[in-house]
């Protein structure tokens, strides 16, 4: 893995070399100053250049940053669909063997114009020929965590406690694939809702990053062994438990968010979809037969 200073004269290096490059920037994990510092931080960057089909049908420049181990390029890729017109935009998404991954994009000027501005994660790296605007100091204010509404909260709440059941018949099923998958759609909820809470501790100015990977950092124990009780192996007991403890967590969550924000919380919701949940578990409906 290279140095930090050593990549970015590569990436200046290489730029030097391609009169075509006229400008570049950065944004990601590297230009957030409330991001932690690791060997594992992509370079998130961005060649603004007009001759996009060379990089397209000669990848022999890739060689230039090291060895691939794996790379994609989602712009041509059946799974990921894009309406991106590759005369304009296109991205190499390379790992190194060496360890360092750079995601590469090729962008015409007249999009970098803009797109340079839709990240306040932005930083210049250079501009040979002025094609790009002033850009704002690196901010990680558009990615906090937004103050929700009584409404939004109220839906957060409603399609947790509308899905969990979901889990229930799932299991009631011995269907343990799909109960699990629905179970991690309303743990979703629940992180979104320890999000809120850990936010409003905070002034929502904080980021919980992707996947919620920051989060441990602001809550404190007390919520965070009880999100751990929430993960279960694919077992018939192990899922029930763990259903209940999302819910155990979500009903406290929730009404921390709504005390926090003065907010009203639906408890006659809650308290319907639990007792739903445990007649599942219990056994206690039982199918009337046709005469």
């Amino acid at each position: 893995m290279l140095p930090t200073s050593v990549m970015f004269q590569k990436i200046n290096d290489f730029a030097s070399a391609h009169p075509d490059i006229l400008a570049a920037y950065l944004n990601g994990s590297r230009t957030n100053p409330s991001a932690p510092r690791d060997l594992y931080q992509d370079y998130d960057l961005v060649y603004v250049t007009a001759d996009i089909q060379r990089y397209i049908h000669d990848k022999s420049w890739i060689s230039y940053f090291g060895e691939i181990a794996v790379m994609q390029e989602p712009d041509c890729s059946e799974l990921f669909p894009s309406e991106r017109d590759p005369s304009l935009a296109y991205a190499f998404l390379m790992q190194f063997q060496n360890g360092d991954r750079i995601d590469l994009t090729f962008q015409h000027p007249d999009l970098a114009k803009t797109a340079c501005l839709e990240d306040r994660l932005t930083v210049l790296l250079f501009d040979k020929a002025g094609v790009l605007p002033p850009i704002p100091s690196a901010t990680d204010e558009t990615h906090w965590i937004k103050r929700p509404t009584q409404q939004h909260f109220t839906a957060r709440c409603n399609e947790f406690w509308w899905v969990a059941p979901y889990v229930a018949k799932g299991l009631a099923r011995n269907e343990l694939l799909y109960a699990s998958d629905m179970l991690t759609q309303v743990r979703g909820e629940l992180l979104t809702m320890l999000s809120y809470l850990a936010a409003s501790e905070h002034g929502f100015t904080i980021s919980t990053g992707k996947s919620f990977k920051y989060l441990p950092g602001y809550l404190s124990d007390s919520w965070m062994q009880p999100l751990a009780e929430t993960f279960a192996p694919l077992e018939q007991e192990a899922l029930w438990n763990a259903l209940f403890s999302t819910c155990h967590l979500m009903s406290r969550a929730a009404r921390a968010v709504s005390q926090a924000l003065s907010f009203t919380y639906n408890v006659q919701e809650e308290k319907g979809s639990l007792q739903h949940m445990e007649n599942v578990r219990y056994g206690r409906y039982h199918l009337e037969e046709t005469p």
